[in-house]
């Protein structure tokens, strides 16, 4: 059977890597497995929890702990990773969210079944602030060449940019290289973008494989304003910069929503106006007049605080 392997970045996790690894423990695929916990540099005792664990573990799965030397941010952990694996597929977890039991064996099926799956994306539950578990609505799909995943992708927004909860080929990430930038926020947009240029074939599942937890420290709602502000740039300048040639077009359509939504409430006009110039013109190039007339449009009113009040509800529902 195939092998996979799981890789969790682990920083200042505390009081959720028991969950975590119980989750991964647990796990019902009978083939080969491995999980890969990247230990970031923390000062807290959370490598120090899952080396308890692991020492107490006497199954299937191999455990293995790897060890930065200084902190490097969690792209650069699940880069580590990613290095180490040595299964046929990989899959991102964080290490304060948790698989359901029958996560890896109901994403491998669709391999199993066609070694030429590439990817396969498995339905998750969000557990807000709020205390409410939400499903996302994900209907079983196979999409299998490269034109249908990316028109799927951008034209229909199939399938969510995180890059936890996908199953992905290993050969794939290797042949392409394929990684997370480091150092940014977001890191997942640019992963997702640069795996699309090179996907063919992609299987979508409609059950719940992965529970993601929204925490109040997480490290986007942790961050201040002006640390934001320049990893956006960053982020989106390098997507803008990298628009495949001929589908510009559709990759702004798809972009420039995060571009606005993240911005309107957060950012001054003259800095949404240039992040969103290059997404602006490739839908204008593109003829797509109407886009460009409403993103423009929105670019315009959000000059005034009052204007992006205005807006951030609006465009909120787009994203």
């Amino acid at each position: 059977m195939l092998g996979v392997s799981i890789v969790v970045p682990v920083y200042h996790v505390a009081p959720y890597i028991e969950s975590c690894l119980k989750s991964v423990m647990g796990q019902t695929y009978a083939g080969d497995m491995e999980c890969l916990l990247v230990d970031d540099c923390g000062s807290d005792d959370s490598i120090a929890i899952a080396e308890r664990m692991i020492g107490a573990y006497t199954g299937p799965i191999r455990f293995q702990i790897l060890h930065h030397e200084h902190n490097r941010g969690l792209s650069a952990a699940r880069n580590t990773g990613t290095d180490a694996a040595t299964g046929d597929y990989v899959l991102y977890l964080d290490s304060d969210d948790e698989l359901t039991q029958d996560c890896i064996e109901r994403l491998m099926r669709p391999v199993e079944e066609d070694a030429t799956v590439e990817m396969v994306v498995g339905n998750y539950a969000t557990y807000s602030l709020q205390g409410k578990w939400t499903t996302r609505q994900q209907h079983e799909r196979d999409v299998n060449t490269q034109k249908a995943v990316r028109d799927f992708f951008f034209c229909q927004r199939g399938f969510y940019v995180n890059s936890w909860n996908k199953l992905v080929k290993k050969e794939l990430l290797d042949v392409h290289l394929i990684d997370f930038k480091e150092g940014v926020l977001w890191e997942d947009n640019l992963w997702t973008f640069f795996l699309l240029k090179h996907l063919s074939h992609v299987y979508l599942i409609p059950d719940v494989t992965y529970l993601h937890y929204k925490r109040p420290q997480s490290i986007t709602l942790g961050t201040d304003r002006e640390r934001k502000i320049k990893h956006w740039k960053i982020v989106y300048d390098e997507i803008a910069n990298n628009f495949t040639a001929g589908e510009a077009g559709k990759e702004a359509r798809y972009f420039i929503r995060y571009v606005v939504f993240q911005m309107t409430r957060n950012q001054k006009s003259e800095e949404l106006h240039e992040i969103a110039k290059p997404y602006l013109k490739a839908l204008y190039d593109d003829h797509d007049y109407l886009s460009w007339l409403f993103y423009a449009g929105i670019v315009a009113v959000s000059r005034c605080e009052w204007g992006r009040k205005l807006l951030y509800d609006v465009v909120r529902r787009l994203v």
